[in-house]
């Protein structure tokens, strides 16, 4: 059970050969464990709200703030040498937005080291993409908020969905502005993801179960890392090889 992300970049992960390995392997991205999670991926994957027209997902928290009595630019995620950076660190985003929406033809982005926080990697990404059925996705990710935000919001044709991954709460804005919370468990014990990451690793390397954060779901967050790093690089949309 391999850390996220899968490598610190594309050209690494191409030097393995993983179709050779013996044993079993997944790839920790445990945000697929949570009950909110799965709640939003049945309602997209069910079409509970018709076609998806657009989709917002931000991810933002102030890094100094994240580990509270260490110095945040001797840690992994502030260095690029380490594989630091707003793209591989909060990855999850990319890997929930790929299991829950399916591939992405093509991307446009712009990945800035603002230099606020006096670190060599990406502090503030933005991103648009379109899906293979042709619809918009916004990304943001950042190191800079200093009120913590991570939600996703798909606007669909019969209302829109919103899942606010902090207060662990699911809803549905409908008509007249009417919003009904479809889901709340703000006291959830987050550990319990992880616990049942492993009993779902467990079960797949006894061949009882499937894994679904596979080397190839894990490869194509790379290949999307990939591809918004070229994008902004070029400052131009760029196909996604998926």
């Amino acid at each position: 059970l391999v850390e996220k992300p899968l490598s610190h970049d594309q050209e690494e992960l191409a030097k393995y050969d993983f179709s050779s390995a013996i044993n079993k392997i997944g790839v920790a991205y445990n945000l697929r464990y949570m009950p909110s999670a799965n709640k939003v991926k049945r309602i997209i994957s069910d079409r509970v709200l018709g076609r998806l027209n657009n989709v917002q997902i931000e991810c933002g928290q102030y890094l100094p703030d994240w580990r509270p009595g260490t110095d945040y630019r001797q840690g992994v995620s502030a260095q690029k040498k380490l594989g630091g950076g707003a793209l591989l660190e909060l990855s999850h985003e990319l890997d929930y937005l790929l299991w829950i929406f399916g591939g992405i033809r093509s991307v446009v982005a712009k990945v800035e080291t603002t230099g606020i926080l006096d670190i060599d990697v990406e502090d503030n990404v933005n991103a648009l993409m379109v899906s293979e059925d042709d619809y918009i996705i916004q990304l943001h990710l950042d190191f800079l908020q200093r009120k913590p935000k991570r939600m996703l919001r798909a606007v669909c044709s019969k209302g829109n969905l919103v899942w606010d991954l902090i207060n662990n709460t699911v809803s549905i804005e409908g008509k007249e502005g009417r919003v009904e919370l479809i889901y709340s468990d703000p006291y959830y014990d987050k550990n319990e993801m992880y616990v049942e990451q492993l009993k779902g690793f467990i079960g797949f390397t006894k061949n009882q179960a499937k894994f679904e954060s596979t080397i190839d779901s894990a490869s194509n967050v790379m290949n999307l890392i990939a591809a918004i790093r070229r994008s902004s690089d070029m400052n131009q949309w760029v196909d996604v090889m998926l």
